[in-house]
């Protein structure tokens, strides 16, 4: 078995209980977090076993902006800093792009659009309308994949990945995503444009 043939079949595999048909008239609170770096807490302490917290995620909704765990008779509000999940790797595999996050679920990278939710938080709808931040690293990583292959179209930088585009930006790479690395991906950007 090929790589791409066993991520696709760990996608295939993946079983996400199906909260989008559940609405339960009981509301109710628990001290549940999620920090930006994608750590879950309960009553202030870090939630260790990956295990439960998968288990939270695959019944965790977003609700218009507000995040719940939902089980057919009751929905339980949870707190997000950011967004629940983090994409903390990319992975190019021949041509198509797979990326995995926190929770060490991979999507393939196909018809997402990159949206930012404030100048420092680009982030991309994992599933269930749950949105995940793109981690720095992947981000750069996507970004000078893209200028290194011609996907600067005008302001535009494209990524493909199979048969399908994703707009990586429409806005300007730098200063807004890399602040400290900015530099060297501008001066890159720039020598591109130029070509």
């Amino acid at each position: 078995m090929t790589r791409l043939d066993s991520i696709l079949q760990q996608i295939s595999d993946t079983n996400n209980s199906p909260v989008h048909l559940w609405h339960p008239e009981h509301i109710a609170e628990i001290d549940i977090c999620i920090k930006r770096n994608g750590e879950w807490l309960h009553q202030g302490r870090v939630i260790e076993r990956k295990g439960l917290v998968k288990l939270f995620a695959g019944i965790l909704r977003n609700d218009d902006g507000e995040f719940y765990l939902v089980t057919p008779v009751e929905k339980c509000h949870v707190d997000v800093e950011s967004t629940p999940l983090v994409v903390i790797l990319a992975e190019r595999i021949e041509d198509r792009w797979f990326i995995t996050n926190n929770l060490d679920e991979t999507i393939e990278l196909i018809d997402q659009k990159i949206e930012w939710l404030d100048e420092q938080t680009p982030a991309l709808v994992w599933r269930d309308q749950l949105p995940a931040r793109l981690s720095q690293s992947v981000l750069y990583q996507l970004q000078v994949y893209a200028l290194d292959h011609g996907g600067m179209e005008g302001d535009q930088l494209w990524l493909q990945t199979g048969d399908s585009r994703v707009l990586l930006t429409g806005k300007p790479l730098i200063p807004l995503c890399f602040p400290k690395i900015s530099m060297n991906l501008w001066v890159h950007l720039q020598f591109l444009k130029n070509k």
